[in-house]
């Protein structure tokens, strides 16, 4: 009996949806020291209910679902399901709760909107107040005298860049005009490039010999625009392209020794006239047809050309391409 006396259960009351009470009871404890309990918690949360009156509890099963208790026998199969703990509610307190709650919700909403309403309507009041200032502004003669003022400024502005900005391009394509025509006529009036022929070795020459080679002078020729002097060409450079001249080579010349006989007569010596010099053949150049460059694309291929893109006809092609997208023209150029 002692050790009856002592065993408990874990009572969980739920008083609403958010308050739930915990306590212990004897487990020989009846039903109506349950009841009391209870009813003890309900008024502690300001619920009273009578004594007299039925509670019309439940208890939760081994189901998981909600039983009536409403006896002593409804008790003693509640301890003998939940031997330990034990749920107990009050459903027509419970929905009383859950209403509650609900329409603590509501007043909460319906505070929010009243207060976002009234918010609403200051603001269109404060929106009118506004409107009502700039239409007061609007009708003001000093106003109107600064905004008469700024629109003057701003076109004055205007028409004083846009001429500036006209005069900039104008001045920046004469630039590059003058550039391309700068290299052309630096290319055409360039001074004879002087080129270094090969060093030739002399060989010691006898006084005999030098003065057979004095007694056969030999008349240099010149040929073109190419002459021979101590060494060096003079090359006179064309506008577009430089004539290749070939330098003319003098025939050796061929000397008869003397002959000595054992008398004191001499011998004249015996001079073979020089071979006639061939003329230097000169390479012609066929010039290159002239391609006309079409107006729309003038300014590209006057920068092509300072590029150093100078083949006229793969320009135009790329250019009536790409409809004179001169980055993409130059792409093309560089990948081929």
């Amino acid at each position: 009996m002692e050790q009856q006396a002592e065993e408990q259960v874990i009572i969980k009351l739920y008083l609403s949806k958010e308050h739930i009470r915990r306590f212990t009871i004897p487990k020989i404890a009846s039903y109506e020291d349950l009841k009391s309990r209870i009813i003890q918690f309900y008024d502690e949360v300001g619920q009273t209910i009578n004594p007299s009156e039925d509670l019309d509890l439940q208890y939760c099963d081994d189901d998981n679902e909600w039983t009536v208790l409403r006896n002593e026998d409804d008790w003693y199969c509640c301890k003998a399901i939940c031997p330990t703990n034990i749920k107990i509610r009050k459903p027509s307190m419970w929905m009383k709760a859950q209403f509650t709650y609900k329409s603590g919700q509501q007043a909460v909403i319906q505070s929010f909107n009243k207060e976002k309403k009234y918010l609403v309507e200051k603001s269109k009041q404060i929106f009118s107040q506004v409107n009502e200032e700039f239409q007061k502004l609007s009708s003001n003669q000093e106003v109107k005298k600064l905004e008469s003022t700024m629109s003057h400024a701003v076109n004055d502005f205007i028409e004083t860049v846009t001429p500036l900005l006209q005069t900039a391009t104008n001045t920046t394509c004469e630039f590059i005009s003058s550039v391309e025509n700068s290299l052309k006529t630096s290319a055409s009036s360039s001074e004879p490039q002087l080129i270094r022929t090969d060093d030739v070795v002399e060989e010691p020459i006898d006084e005999e010999e030098e003065q057979l080679i004095a007694q056969q002078t030999v008349q240099p020729t010149v040929q073109g625009d190419t002459m021979e002097k101590s060494g060096y060409v003079w090359v006179l450079a064309d506008n577009e392209k430089t004539q290749v001249v070939a330098q003319q080579q003098a025939e050796p010349v061929v000397e008869t020794p003397v002959v000595e006989e054992p008398a004191v007569i001499e011998t004249p010596e015996v001079v073979e006239p020089v071979a006639e010099e061939q003329p230097a053949a000169v390479v012609e150049t066929i010039p290159e047809p002239v391609v006309e460059t079409p107006v729309q694309f003038a300014e590209q291929m006057k920068m092509l050309s300072l590029m150093g893109f100078t083949d006229v006809q793969k320009n135009i092609e790329l250019l009536t391409k790409h409809n004179g997208n001169l980055s993409l023209v130059v792409d093309a150029l560089l990948a081929m």
